[in-house]
């Protein structure tokens, strides 16, 4: 990304198409709206630019990681930004470990909701500074899933949206239900953590009844 015009950096491209890596695209950011955006506008220089930048953005377009350094001779290693680019495979890989756990609970496969679980999987529950542990281990989540499927064998979950956030996996988890009155629903924040590739520990916030959306 650079304040030159396009035409100016379709040449420096030229310059160098040859050499090795130059296969990414130029950004010209001449009146620096996007360089304002990201805050990398440097007004102590003989002319407009940008500081130097890298950032590693996923492809929901969040920046999951920044490098800024004043000093243009100054970059990160290729050994650092690939760090950080493996880190967004593990935060997928996490995502669909969860929605395959969701999965698992809708399809009643309770064996395979354990199979994800870590042996020693926590079930929290928090309600402003109390939390509460409701199960641990994998006994112990088995159990509590036979008795809730018992109880609620309408019972449905699913994710409004998920958000890795650095080792954890949080998400917004609404929950259907036939009842008495009918349809019913209600939502939760819901937060996993992981141990080994697996599910280690999920914890839910107090949950909100919410109007049940006509489909």
């Amino acid at each position: 990304m650079s304040v030159d015009p396009a035409d100016k950096l379709l040449q420096m491209r030229t310059r160098i198409k040859d050499k090795p890596g130059v296969n990414f695209p130029f950004l010209s950011d001449a009146d620096h709206r996007v360089i304002d955006r990201y805050g990398l506008l440097n007004d102590k220089a003989q002319r407009v630019m940008p500081h130097p930048a890298t950032f590693v953005i996923d492809k929901q377009g969040i920046v999951r990681w920044r490098f800024i350094e004043v000093d243009y001779k100054v970059r990160p290693s290729n050994e650092t930004v690939l760090q950080e680019l493996k880190k967004l495979t593990v935060s997928r890989d996490q995502i669909g470990l969860v929605r395959e756990f969701v999965e698992s609970f809708n399809t009643r496969k309770i064996e395979r909701m354990l199979e994800l679980a870590d042996d020693e999987v926590q079930w929290l529950s928090i309600d402003g500074a109390t939390v509460s542990v409701e199960t641990k281990g994998k006994a112990a989540l088995r159990e509590s899933m036979e008795k809730y499927f018992r109880s609620c064998a309408t019972c449905q979950s699913s994710l409004e949206w998920v958000q890795a956030t650095g080792s954890r996996v949080a998400a917004k988890e609404v929950a259907r239900w036939s009842g008495k009155n009918g349809p019913q629903q209600q939502s939760s924040l819901s937060v996993y953590e992981f141990r080994n590739g697996k599910i280690y520990r999920v914890s839910y916030f107090p949950a909100e009844r919410e109007p049940v959306k006509e489909k």
